[in-house]
């Protein structure tokens, strides 16, 4: 796993809308599976440590308020959460 592989994820869906649609577009409990067989590969914490490194205008265009690409731990989803969402 590696935070490398989390970075070039976030920069692909804020550069690639296809891409990003494709992810919303993803049952919440396949998103991971979705995620490692288009070539990506990282743990939960290097994706948070990833969002982390993004500013809040960056953050904001990926998650569009709505859209959670996985869970933390906790169950909560790692980005926007309206109303304590947790995924599925």
């Amino acid at each position: 796993m590696s935070l490398e592989s989390a970075r070039q994820f976030m920069a692909k869906i804020r550069s690639d809308q296809s891409f990003a649609d494709s992810i919303k577009q993803t049952k919440p409990q396949d998103r991971k599976q979705f995620i490692t067989n288009v070539g990506f590969d990282f743990s939960d914490d290097e994706l948070k440590q990833a969002r982390e490194e993004m500013s809040d205008e960056e953050l904001a265009g990926v998650a569009g308020g709505t859209w959670h690409p996985g869970c933390t731990k906790d169950g909560h989803c790692g980005f926007t959460c309206e109303n304590h969402v947790k995924c599925s």
